[in-house]
């Protein structure tokens, strides 16, 4: 689970790891993403409360290393301060074992928990609500922006894909390129900023997440 405590409007990723054994080699199938929100103080890895529904998402599993498989929820952002807890559950073959899932929705326990607070003065988010249009064959430049946090920032495309041709750059938050020709004519994605480990920072790194869409005309 990452990061450990959040402020409020920040994102949280869970990751779960499936074994399997020599013989039948790594798993395969998904693993389903539940969260949520208790009304006392937990610990990590304690607790006990019912699962969302619906999940907050499903992932593949991937092959990692011998006979282990992973797979990682995409961001959740918490709606409200407390604390959070989290669990996966995965949907094979009952003969694996998962490092942090159960094989009953009802019962989700180990779970995970993350502490979310409300932040004081300036909370860490993306501040950009929309990107311009973009034409096909033209020079398109158009910088994200952020609030908060402890710079440097590092972003990323975590989710969908920018029109071809453009490209985010991952220290300044910048979408250039020039775009090529779009059937779809737009593009949804979503976009990640990571804050950096500056020697004012305290505590854990913090993300925030936006969902943006560019359209694309010729």
């Amino acid at each position: 689970l990452s990061p450990s405590s959040v402020n409020l409007g920040g994102s949280v990723t869970d990751t779960a790891t499936v074994t399997g054994t020599a013989a039948g080699g790594a798993p395969t199938g998904d693993v389903t993403f539940y969260a949520c929100q208790t009304s006392t103080a937990k610990t990590l890895t304690t607790g006990s409360c019912p699962p969302s529904d619906p999940p907050i998402a499903t992932a593949t599993l991937a092959a990692g290393e011998g006979d282990t498989s992973g797979a990682t929820s995409a961001p959740f952002i918490p709606t409200s301060d407390g604390t959070w807890c989290f669990s996966a559950v995965y949907g094979g073959d009952d003969s694996y074992v998962g490092s942090a899932d159960d094989t009953s929705a009802a019962d989700l326990d180990p779970h995970e928990c993350v502490l979310v607070s409300t932040a004081v003065g300036n909370p860490f988010r993306i501040t950009t609500s929309s990107l311009p249009s973009a034409t096909v064959g033209a020079s398109y430049r158009a910088p994200l922006t952020v609030s908060g946090g402890t710079p440097p920032y590092t972003w990323k495309v975590e989710a969908g894909a920018l029109p071809k041709g453009l490209k985010l750059n991952k220290g300044t938050g910048i979408i250039s390129g020039k775009p090529h020709r779009n059937d779809n004519r737009s593009s949804t994605f979503t976009v990640m900023v990571t804050e950096g480990k500056g020697k004012a920072k305290k505590g854990p790194q913090e993300t925030a997440t936006k969902v943006l869409t560019i359209i694309v005309s010729s």
